[in-house]
């Protein structure tokens, strides 16, 4: 069955996300360039040694200075970031890179550059984004509305309403059609949606599993992903296996080896391979945390364990 894309917007709210156009990240979000230029120019006046160079601000502009406090580099930048791999960057207006010695190796030609990682940044001009390289080669052209870094020298990367994977040599690794997808791995896996539909592709853009779920959790819990379709929810395995069937109007991820499940507004808990432990009588009831769990029983509230034994 096909949603609107309004349902699928309700569907998105569940996983507690934040989200640049189609690009989702784990809250807190990832901070928007504005921020990250904020935080910049928030930093004290004077850092720790980086590389043997100490970033120091003097009358208003930025510079660098060893440890016996003689110039290296003279006071002349609006802002300026510690030296990593002998480059830092820096911004008089626009930004730029030097080295140790105030080479300009990049060029004040940006609107922002963000650190380097595995000798590549993101950069930005006029609100579009690209990849460059140390050497200022551009990895990409310039042309896409976000750009957001993961780990392992992959980005997803915006144009309009789409979003792709891209390596760190600028190589796009899907096409650019995934309605959203979260810029992060779990269990070496991506999350994304595609025609409405939510699955994972894998980090050489095969999808890992498929585009079949109404709903589908971007994180795997003690091995298994909530999934839902036709508005009851089960769980799957890494391998696109139904562990648990799809019985329940609710079901939250595993904890202490328990998950929380609902059907006809009653509460109780599973196990892994699916049985029921604790019976599903509660008018509600949370998630455990070190052994127990809240629940609610007849207008009262109280705490079981992990075997529904009631602590009191």
């Amino acid at each position: 069955m096909k949603y609107p894309l309004k349902s699928l917007i309700a569907a998105l709210s569940f996983l507690s996300l934040s989200a640049y156009g189609c690009i989702l990240y784990s809250a807190p979000t990832e901070p928007s360039t504005s921020t990250l230029k904020a935080n910049a120019r928030a930093k004290a006046d004077i850092s720790k040694p980086s590389e043997g160079l100490i970033r120091l601000k003097k009358d208003g502009k930025w510079g660098y200075v060893n440890q016996a406090n003689q110039t290296v580099i003279d006071f002349q930048y609006d802002h300026a970031r510690d030296f990593t791999d002998g480059l830092a960057v820096v911004e008089n207006g626009r930004y730029g890179v030097i080295d140790k010695q105030g080479n300009a190796v990049i060029g004040f030609d940006y609107d922002y550059i963000s650190d380097f990682a595995d000798g590549v940044a993101i950069v930005e001009q006029n609100n579009q984004y690209g990849l460059i390289n140390t050497k200022a080669d551009l990895l990409t052209a310039i042309n896409y509305d976000r750009i957001a870094r993961m780990s392992d020298g992959f980005f997803v990367v915006k144009q309009g309403n789409y979003c792709g994977l891209m390596d760190n040599t600028g190589q796009t690794i899907t096409p650019i059609y995934y309605e959203y997808m979260r810029a992060d791995f779990s269990n070496g896996l991506i999350w994304a949606v595609k025609d409405k539909k939510m699955g994972f592709i894998d980090k050489s853009g095969k999808v890992a599993i498929p585009f079949i779920y109404d709903r589908l959790s971007t994180n795997f819990s003690e091995g298994l992903l909530r999934a839902e379709k036709d508005k009851k929810w089960g769980y799957i395995d890494i391998n696109n296996h139904i562990v648990i069937p799809f019985l329940y109007h609710i079901a939250d991820d595993f904890s202490d080896g328990l998950a929380r499940v609902s059907d006809n507004h009653k509460f109780g808990y599973i196990d892994k391979t699916g049985s029921v432990v604790i019976p599903i009588i509660y008018n509600h009831a949370h998630r455990f945390k070190n052994g127990r769990a809240e629940v609610v029983l007849n207008g009262e509230s109280f705490y079981i364990d992990n075997t529904g034994k009631r602590l009191d």
